[in-house]
């Protein structure tokens, strides 16, 4: 009997034993099938394009000559919108910029694009009574007789995800910035392998103390793996499957490249509707700086921001992020990464930043009819996603003057007839401005309408009016085709059936010849043959004409 009962035990932790080891087995699959799946996704991702890079569109560069009208207040509006910062010493960084009293000290930033190339270099822009006196190079003293400025961003196509974000390589890092992250968020980053156990148990702890999810414990490259594959949701699950990416990532990448992908990913602050993402463009955001020329402060207030930059905004609560950049500074002493004298030197100083912009289109009417083209020649993901840099005509001085011109024109018309103004801003009198290079074509300015806001038609591009004495050009080509310069055109008045009613042309400038040779009929303003030029000729010729100018309009089968 007892023999019995020891075979039967046996026989039962025999079979616990091979169910617990198939279930450990099973666990083992499942976790490597897992891990494999993981993986993939972790290849996917980080070998091909790791961000959605929308298109920038630019207006033109800025040319710059002695003689030069120049309006001083403009003219520094518009460098500081190109990312120059004033300084109150002599430039000494490309982005900077020093004001005088009738002069511009400029260090320019390089620039390369498709139609200006430039490294970067001080002038001076001197000038008097509005008018540019000289332009300086400093450092070599010699007078320039043209300068071109950069052309300035206007607007980005965001896609779904509206981020800004400007890549920026390991090596343009500095190293400031690497310690300043490296201190306040995983001063262990270079030694462990993608999780830290200490912080893992500490954060362990604590929720279990306080009964739920409330520390993670995460390093860096659990970080970004939770920011760029995971959602934010607290819960085991999702801190198992972070840790297991942390893992896959790295042993797939160097630490380098990991803390370059960080950098580059992770959220930094919010301008309107628009993300700040990733540490170059954060630096441009408080700072108008490439970050390469970030000082030890501004690496430190933008290190203090991982953690919550809105909560530490130096633009929303200043003083909150003051004491967090000392935070951040104390850290770095006690890794030993700066002496306690630059703490003792930064802690009292103020966070000063370059100032918000709002978020918003510049000249919204031309970038709507940007937009449009665009369309017909690129998808939407093309737009939104490949990063390309779209370079216009738009000249933003000749724009703005454009804008206000109209609104002042038509302010002076409801002035002078009361009649004309309303109250509804759909009804307001509106009116549209277009102003053209004579010598190009180009398009310096498009003013659509009155107020972008209230209405979004565009009086310009969209609006149906009669081409009146604009068409004459195209018919005179036309007529060119056929007719030589002595050619005899009958001048005798004459009525004519268009659309079924009798149409008889008005002619001011009367002449007793009864014929007109073409030589002496294109200088006068009304005479009887160029008012029926149309009906000496097949008008589906002059269609044609049309058509070879690329004229977007449903011509008629009959003149106008």
């Amino acid at each position: 009997m007892m023999a019995r009962k020891k075979t039967t035990k046996r026989k039962y932790f025999k079979l616990m034993g091979w169910l617990a080891f198939f279930i450990l087995l099973s666990a083992a699959v499942g976790a490597a099938l897992w891990g494999f799946y993981l993986a993939r996704q972790v290849e996917t991702r980080f070998e091909g394009r790791r961000w959605s890079m929308p298109a920038r569109v630019y207006s033109d560069s800025t040319l710059l000559f002695p003689g030069q009208k120049i309006n001083p207040s403009a003219f520094e509006q518009k460098l500081r919108r190109l990312g120059y910062r004033e300084v109150d010493n002599n430039p000494t960084h490309p982005g900077e910029m020093r004001i005088g009293d009738r002069s511009f000290d400029i260090y320019l930033e390089d620039v390369a694009t498709p139609f200006l190339t430039r490294n970067s270099h001080p002038v001076r822009i001197e000038y008097r009574k509005s008018k540019i006196r000289h332009i300086t190079h400093l450092e070599t003293q010699a007078q320039m007789p043209l300068l071109e400025l950069e052309p300035e961003e206007l607007t980005r196509l965001f896609g779904q995800e509206r981020e800004r974000r400007s890549l920026v390589s390991f090596e343009e890092l500095p190293q400031n910035l690497i310690n300043a992250v490296l201190a306040i968020e995983d001063h262990q980053f270079y030694q462990h392998h993608g999780i830290s156990l200490r912080g893992i148990l500490r954060a362990l702890v604590i929720n279990i103390h306080k009964g739920g999810i409330h520390q993670g414990g995460s390093t860096i490259t659990q970080q970004l793996a939770k920011n760029y594959f995971l959602t934010p949701e607290r819960t085991y699950r999702r801190k198992l499957t972070e840790l297991f990416i942390a893992l896959i990532i790295e042993f797939r990448y160097k630490k380098d490249e990991i803390l370059e992908i960080y950098l580059n990913e992770i959220y930094w602050g919010q301008n309107g509707a628009e993300a700040i993402n990733g540490a170059g463009e954060a630096a441009r955001f408080y700072f108008g700086k490439k970050i390469s020329a970030l000082t030890l402060s501004e690496a430190a207030v933008l290190a203090g921001l991982i953690k919550a930059p809105n909560v530490y905004s130096p633009y929303l609560h200043p003083e909150r992020c003051q004491q967090r950049r000392n935070t951040v500074l104390r850290a770095m002493v006690q890794m030993g990464m700066i002496d306690k004298a630059d703490l003792i030197r930064e802690s009292p100083l103020s966070v000063k930043t370059i100032g918000k912009h709002p978020a918003g289109r510049k000249a919204p009417y031309f970038l709507d009819t940007v937009n449009r083209q665009l369309s017909e020649l690129y998808t939407p993901s093309t737009l939104t996603q490949l990063g390309l840099s779209i370079y216009t005509t738009l000249d933003t001085e000749v724009q703005a003057a454009a804008e206000k011109a109209l609104s002042d024109g038509l302010q002076q018309l409801e002035k002078a007839n009361p009649p004309l103004v309303r109250e509804n801003p759909l009804q307001r009198l509106q009116g549209a401005v277009v102003v053209i290079q004579p010598k190009t074509g180009s398009i310096l300015a498009l003013v659509g309408g009155r107020d972008y806001g209230s209405s979004q038609f565009d009086r310009v591009t969209q609006a149906k009016r009669q081409a009146g004495s604009t068409i004459k050009p195209f018919l005179y080509l036309t007529a060119l085709d056929r007719f030589s310069l002595i050619t005899l055109l009958d001048n005798r008045p004459r009525d004519f059936i268009v659309n079924g009613r009798v149409w008889h042309p008005k002619i001011t400038t009367q002449r007793p010849n009864r014929s007109i040779p073409c030589a002496v009929l294109w200088p006068l303003p009304k005479t009887l043959p160029r008012s029926i030029l149309p009906w000496r000729w097949d008008w589906i010729v002059c269609r044609r004409r049309f058509n070879d100018f690329t004229w977007h309009h449903p011509w008629s089968r009959s003149p106008p």
